[in-house]
């Protein structure tokens, strides 16, 4: 067959996050299956991955009052909100580099860390 990748969306969130415990189950849940289905697919030249976005600028987000927005950027350690061009970044790494397979990329500032 025509080899390919298949991009999940996870979460940073998959490490953990109070109150969110169905949330976090399947984002966590998500990154174990890239590993499970990237083993299955292999063999017929695809590739599967994830990538995890942190807090990221979005209408939602812009929503959010700035005490709370100030408070989770504290948090960061690149001391900002990620921006819809980090996570493009991340996938087209992901699309690109044909090594890269059955993992998660966190794409949250160092966030989860």
């Amino acid at each position: 067959g025509q080899p390919g990748v298949i991009v999940n969306l996870s979460s940073c969130a998959r490490h953990g996050n109070r109150g969110q415990t169905a949330y976090v189950s399947a984002k966590a849940a998500l990154a174990a299956n890239c590993v499970t289905w990237m083993r299955e697919l292999a063999p017929h030249g695809i590739r599967v991955v994830a990538v995890a976005p942190g807090m990221v600028e979005t209408p939602m987000t812009r929503g959010m009052k700035q005490n709370a927005r100030d408070a989770l950027i504290e948090r960061i350690p690149c001391a900002r909100i990620g921006v819809p061009h980090d996570i493009y970044q991340a996938l087209r790494f992901s699309i690109e580099c044909e090594y890269f397979n059955g993992r998660t990329i966190d794409v949250d500032g160092g966030l989860a860390m």
